[in-house]
């Protein structure tokens, strides 16, 4: 697992009139690759992308499990949730950053890990 300080940067690389431009991801300004998350699932061969509900999403949600938390940890199994709950809701046309903290808050929600998802313990 990388540190809560992890920044992940989505950017637009010189689009065209008319086109979004590639989508290019970066872990603290190293470029996160598609392919070790297209070797678990290959929704895009194209790589990734944010702002919408589809493949190059669900890659992104994906690769940034993988590299965040690793192959190792079951969290990465929960890419469809975070693509929705976060990657889908990514301005398309903008650039971004998202924080290991902020991710860590994110899964926490979305697993029993959240406070609010543990059982009350009642006194009989």
């Amino acid at each position: 697992m990388k540190s809560r300080e992890t920044v992940y940067s989505g950017v637009r690389h010189e689009p065209e009139k008319g086109t979004l431009g590639d989508a290019l991801v970066f872990v603290d300004k190293r470029k996160l690759s598609p392919v070790p998350s297209q070797k678990i699932h290959n929704h895009s061969p194209d790589g990734f992308n944010w702002g919408y509900g589809g493949s190059g999403p669900a890659q992104l949600a994906l690769g940034i499990l993988l590299d965040y938390y690793g192959k190792a940890s079951e969290k990465w199994k929960l890419y469809q949730q975070f693509k929705w709950r976060v990657i889908a809701t990514l301005p398309q046309e903008e650039n971004w950053t998202l924080t290991g903290g902020e991710i860590d808050v994110i899964m926490a929600e979305l697993t029993d890990e959240h406070p609010e998802h543990r059982a009350i313990e009642v006194d009989p």
